[in-house]
């Protein structure tokens, strides 16, 4: 598995395990993956520990100690316009045990965070080598705000050796520009991901009956009043997200904040908005507040969503671990991702709300019609989960047909 990073992010964590129970639903339970992450060595230590379900994790990186070879490749590329692509090398050890080679990316197949030519430098290396390379439940598109890119991204797409879409968005978007042969409809592979009760100390708390889970991203406030378009950092932002907390505290319901992304970098970081914010309103708001700690990995995330009432989430993967425990959602979109998933589920985005659209006002007002209509959303959900991870998990028997011998 290429193409992910930190699992800091519980969705690349999610996205992991659950294509784990899709691999071993298929190719049986002693199947093992090589996982690489976009950190350092040294950084790699970090990570989440997937091993009991047969996941090595390896770094993949272009920075390397100092004077060693990746650390000469960057300076040449730097100083003598080079073009070295050490990230590359980290993979050569896998090759030979390889039969197929997934790129776990998830969204990055698209401009939300630039060009992904690093992904497509690791496409290029796996399938000169004669590996097999699968795009894999992912979000694809759209590229015309950088038309000259555009083309060059149609065609790699073309030479990739399929491409698995996680939503019907991004299999009409494919098809509108030709790329049709090599396209299979899947489903995210997070849907099939089991989750784990935590601990009552790992925890810290009980989730009370009746919450409204809720989690908010510095992200999604970075394309906020720009079409859509990511352009950096709102300083309005932050206060915001305050006043629809404050705004949810009105429903008289308890309300748990939670993150679901953890950078080291606090204007990316979830826990440390959230936290901000449970401590701005702790004495303020006339209802139970809390706010879930930085050590539970992503399978007890899912398990807390899943004893929440209602949940309103930013980041895609909390709104699938919420779908995926039938917990009606509100889901605030910045990206084609949040309408897809809803679309596919629902038929509809009725319980999808635009960033740009996003007040106080209408965020209490949105929780508040899910409330209403909590009961047949439910229903929805428990008829159309079972079918969703039905979807995912066919994905290991069209993985079969590309593997190699």
């Amino acid at each position: 598995m290429v193409g992910q990073a930190s699992h800091g992010n519980r969705g690349n964590e999610a996205i992991a395990r659950g294509t784990m129970t899709v691999l071993k639903h298929e190719f049986g339970s002693e199947t093992r993956a090589d996982l690489g992450i976009r950190v350092t060595s040294s950084q790699l230590q970090k990570e989440t520990c997937l091993s009991s379900l047969g996941i090595e994790n390896f770094s993949n990186s272009n920075h390397g100690r100092h004077f060693s070879r990746k650390w000469w490749a960057m300076k040449s590329n730097r100083f003598l316009k080079t073009q070295f692509k050490p990230h590359t090398w980290d993979f050569y050890p896998y090759l030979e045990r390889s039969i197929a080679a997934l790129e776990v990316g998830g969204d990055c197949y698209s401009l939300d965070y630039g060009r992904p030519t690093l992904f497509m430098e690791i496409d290029d290396y796996l399938l000169e080598r004669n590996l097999p390379l699968i795009l894999w439940g992912a979000s694809v598109g759209p590229f015309e705000k950088d038309p000259q890119f555009a083309e060059s991204m149609y065609q790699h797409l073309k030479r990739l050796s399929a491409i698995f879409v996680r939503e019907d968005e991004s299999l009409e978007y494919l098809a509108d520009k030709g790329i049709t042969e090599n396209v299979h409809r899947t489903c995210d592979p997070a849907f099939v991901m089991e989750p784990i009760q935590p601990s009552s100390t790992k925890l810290g708390f009980e989730v009370q009956d009746g919450s409204i889970g809720i989690n908010l991203s510095d992200l999604a406030g970075k394309f906020r009043g720009q079409n859509n378009e990511c352009v950096g950092s709102n300083s309005d932002w932050r206060n915001e997200c305050k006043r629809l907390v404050l705004a949810a505290s009105t429903l008289d319901r308890p309300l748990l904040l939670i993150p679901h992304v953890e950078y080291n970098n606090s204007k990316q970081d979830d826990f440390t908005l959230l936290a901000d914010i449970l401590f701005q309103l702790k004495d303020e708001v006339k209802v139970p507040l809390n706010v879930l700690p930085r050590t539970l990995n992503a399978a007890e995330i899912k398990w807390v969503i899943g004893q929440c009432d209602l949940f309103a989430g930013a980041r895609t993967h909390a709104t699938i671990a919420a779908f995926s425990m039938m917990v009606p959602t509100l889901s605030i979109a910045y990206s084609i991702k949040a309408w897809g998933i809803n679309r596919d589920i629902f038929g509809h985005s009725d319980h999808v709300i635009g960033v740009d659209h996003l007040s106080p006002d209408s965020f209490k007002e949105r929780i508040q019609h899910l409330v209403n209509e909590a009961t047949e959303v439910r229903l929805k959900l428990e008829q159309r989960i079972p079918e969703v991870r039905k979807q995912a998990l066919t994905a290991g028997s069209i993985l079969r047909q590309y593997c190699r011998n």
